[in-house]
């Protein structure tokens, strides 16, 4: 029994030497050691023996892109011994010409070795061309372009026979921006006596800076599909191509440039619409005026703010801007719209400014300046206002005094007639004024006798159910700006001195109207949504407005004895 455990023994022994190393054993290596900006290099590491950790790549992050990454592994057995090893590699593609260097990567418990790579610049040669199975070109329009004016960058992939999947750069431009411009197009083509499938796709560059502005060639990284088989056995084999480099030439803006903030387009437009066609406007009912601006060639960011200035004779309320970029597919086209609220505050004549924008035509190579004409209002009073006052006339000139005619002996007789009439007047107008004061105080007492109750306004002749019909047309819409409008002019028809809803707030005694003032404000001004129901706040005021009494903060503060004694002084 002892002698048979012995040999056992002695055969694990002799047996340990053919186990696989448990010690891990990692080595990096270079696809090429020299490559042109633009173009990638795949950096492969290998793990001999045991473990399966994944390599740090986070050190490579700093002098290359990390694009693809992928893993295999393999096993060998030689002569009774069996070696296992696995291969990670990455695609990396350089961010700036020279010497770059790869340091060392921890891999499990081991690191590999540093290594370097000599990054040259862009290659004017393209990788691929007409006849082969993939190439790309790529095209640049126009070469020479102003400051902040867009240009296109056109990328066509051609390839024959079938694709199992791959990736097209994006240009790297530098200090410009790029975007992307629609949806790719999809369609076939001959080159070179050759059938091609081809993937055409667009890019909006816009640069930053003047001066040389070289594009590197797009480059595309793809396999092809054999057809028939899945996976392992239908890997096909792996393709590369890319377009030569570009350049453009990026002028500073001329001197020759309008006042105002620099705007290289190939169109831009200013309009207006909302305001009545007859010219015609009433005191207190808002007009809702539309401005919209709209470029091609430029993203909205960079058009000016849509603003009115100060309008004598009313006021102006501007709502939230509506903003975007949207492209056709070549170029871009930003606009801006926003929508004014005027409400005029007295009869007569309003204007509306006219609005200017300077910008410079880049197809005609000129300046442009885009106009919106001034327009000018009749402002009717509100129906059933009272009428303006009249213009003071100046006195009647004086007229000469008259010479008193000379005493004569029958003037007592010619004047004793009409003497005796001017005592009657004076007693029946004594009479009047008398009747007056009686009912005057009887008008008083007879009020003093009525129940209190909160005070309401009564509009001037008749003007509040003008504004009131205003008021209660906007509720029925929901927006809460042109409610906001109305309500405001139908109370400075009862209160012409009103200037804001924050003052008409202050001067009711309800906290239901005043509640639904702050609501409104809050749903034009604040950062949250308000839900704005329309008929709930026609409810609300439908009674008229609940004015604060006159006399009840007297009486309030009458209730408390005075800091001071009054007194003569």
């Amino acid at each position: 029994m002892i002698r048979r455990l012995a040999l056992l023994l002695l055969a694990l022994l002799l047996a340990l030497p053919a186990a696989p190393s448990l010690a891990a054993q990692a080595r990096a290596s270079l696809n090429r050691h020299s490559v042109h900006m633009g173009e990638t290099v795949t950096l492969s590491i290998t793990v001999e023996g045991g473990g399966s950790a994944q390599p740090d790549f986070s050190p490579l992050q700093a002098d290359f892109q990390v694009l693809q990454t992928s893993r295999s592994s393999s096993m060998q057995i030689i002569n009774g011994k069996m070696s296992r090893s696995q291969t990670f590699g990455v695609a990396l593609q350089p961010r700036h010409v020279g010497t770059l260097r790869i340091p060392p990567l921890s891999v499990g418990g081991d690191t590999t070795q540093a290594l370097s790579l000599t990054v040259l610049p862009p290659s004017t040669a393209a990788e691929g061309g007409p006849g082969d199975d993939v190439f790309v070109e790529a095209e640049l329009k126009p070469d020479t372009v102003y400051v902040g004016q867009q240009a296109v960058i056109t990328v066509r992939l051609f390839y024959a026979g079938q694709l199992a999947g791959g990736d097209l750069d994006t240009p790297d431009a530098g200090r410009a921006s790029v975007q992307k411009l629609g949806q790719d197009a999809h369609y076939q083509a001959q080159r070179g006596g050759r059938a091609y499938q081809v993937v055409e796709r667009r890019y909006a560059l816009i640069a930053q800076q003047p001066g040389q502005l070289d594009i590197p060639g797009i480059g595309f990284r793809g396999q092809t599909g054999l057809g028939g088989g899945f996976g392992f056995f239908n890997s096909g084999r792996r393709v590369t191509a890319r377009s030569p480099a570009m350049h453009l030439t990026v002028k500073p803006e001329p001197s020759t440039a309008g006042d105002g903030p620099w705007l290289p387009a190939r169109q831009l437009e200013l309009e207006a619409s909302g305001l009545p066609d007859d010219g015609q406007a009433t005191v207190g009912q808002p007009l809702s005026l539309e401005l919209s601006e709209s470029a091609v060639g430029l993203p909205f960011e960079v058009l000016p703010e849509l603003s009115l200035p100060d309008i004598e004779g009313a006021e102006v309320y501007p709502d939230k801007p509506d903003t975007g970029t949207a492209d056709d597919g070549q170029w871009l086209r930003g606009h801006r719209r926003r929508t004014f609220a005027i409400v005029p505050t007295r009869p007569g004549t309003l204007v509306i400014p006219a609005i200017r924008v300077n910008w410079w035509d880049v197809r005609s190579d000129q300046p442009r300046q885009a106009t919106l004409p001034a327009r000018t209002l009749t402002v009717q009073a509100a129906a059933g206002a009272p009428p303006a006052p009249a213009a003071s006339l100046p006195p009647p000139p004086a007229r000469a005094a008259q010479p008193a005619p000379p005493a004569s002996p029958l003037a007592p007789e010619a004047t004793g007639g009409a003497t005796p009439m001017a005592p009657h007047l004076w007693r029946w107008l004594a009479v009047a004024l008398l009747l007056l004061w009686l009912a005057t105080i009887a008008a008083w007492w007879w009020r003093r006798r009525r129940p209190p109750r909160t005070a309401r306004g009564t509009a001037p002749d008749g003007a509040a159910p003008a504004s009131r019909r205003a008021f209660r047309h906007a509720a029925a819409t929901g927006d809460a700006a042109a409610i906001s409008h109305a309500l405001l002019g139908w109370a400075r028809s009862e209160r012409p001195a009103l200037r804001n809803l924050g003052e008409l707030a202050a001067a009711l005694d309800d906290a239901e109207q005043q509640a639904a003032i702050a609501d409104l404000e809050r749903s034009r001004y604040g950062d949250g949504a308000v839900a704005i129901d329309g008929a709930a706040i026609d409810r609300t005021f439908a009674e008229g407005f609940h004015w604060r009494r006159a006399d009840a903060g007297r009486a309030a503060r009458d209730a408390l004895p005075p800091l001071y004694p009054f007194g003569d002084t």
